[in-house]
């Protein structure tokens, strides 16, 4: 019995579609792994970027919230201050008849 050229292709065929599987499997699972080492090195990053990110946003926070507390301590004097001179201002006019600024 020897092989003819149709039987060596059907062979070669078979050959290449058991291969194509074989490699699509393989590339599958390796696919799968480095998805999941990708995704354990990203995690791994991701936290310690937030924790940079929390220690050198933590003083910055703490001097804003101080800058808020001075700013409404001011902004509450000189709105005190403002509304006293306004008061002033009207009994002022009031009192020497001018009409009001």
């Amino acid at each position: 019995m020897s092989l003819t050229s149709q039987d060596l292709t059907k062979i070669g065929e078979l050959i290449d579609q058991k291969l194509d599987q074989k490699l699509d499997q393989k590339l599958g699972e390796f696919e799968l792994k480095m998805d999941e080492k990708m995704d354990q090195r990203f995690d791994t990053f991701e936290s310690k970027l937030d924790q940079k990110f929390d220690q050198k946003l933590a003083p910055l926070t703490r001097k804003v919230n101080r800058i808020e507390k001075k700013l409404d301590a001011a902004i509450h004097m000189f709105d005190g201050e403002v509304t006293s001179l306004k008061q002033r201002t009207t009994r002022i006019e009031g009192h020497l008849d001018l009409p009001q600024v």
